[in-house]
């Protein structure tokens, strides 16, 4: 099955690694603070990026998304108070973005 709405990309620190978490936009209705509930969610993509032993840096981590077969939603990139896209979250060491499926981008669940 393919998603094309919108979803909720993450990157966030845990243990000093940094790592990308997709998730559909209706996993956190929930959560008005924006940033996950680290108990099971459903999420399409999580990879560990590696060891956190350099500062956020927005490129690479659009370029990982890009990878995983997603794209940073183009109303992110005109944003003011985003970086290439995304925000930093309302705890430290996370960044948000809301990001879409590519065409060839086919949904996998954890």
């Amino acid at each position: 099955m393919k998603s094309t709405g919108p979803h909720r990309a993450l990157v966030y620190l845990n243990k000093e690694r940094m790592h990308l978490m997709v998730t559909p936009l209706d996993a956190e209705a929930g959560n008005t603070a924006g940033d996950p509930d680290w108990n099971p969610v459903r999420f399409l993509v999580h990879r560990d990026l590696g060891p956190a032993e350099e500062p956020f840096t927005p490129a690479l981590f659009a370029h990982r998304l890009v990878e995983a077969g997603y794209t940073i939603g183009s109303a992110e990139l005109i944003k003011p108070d985003t970086v290439n896209g995304w925000s930093k979250g309302v705890l430290p060491d996370r960044w948000r973005t809301v990001c879409y499926p590519t065409a060839s981008t086919t949904e996998t669940t954890a």
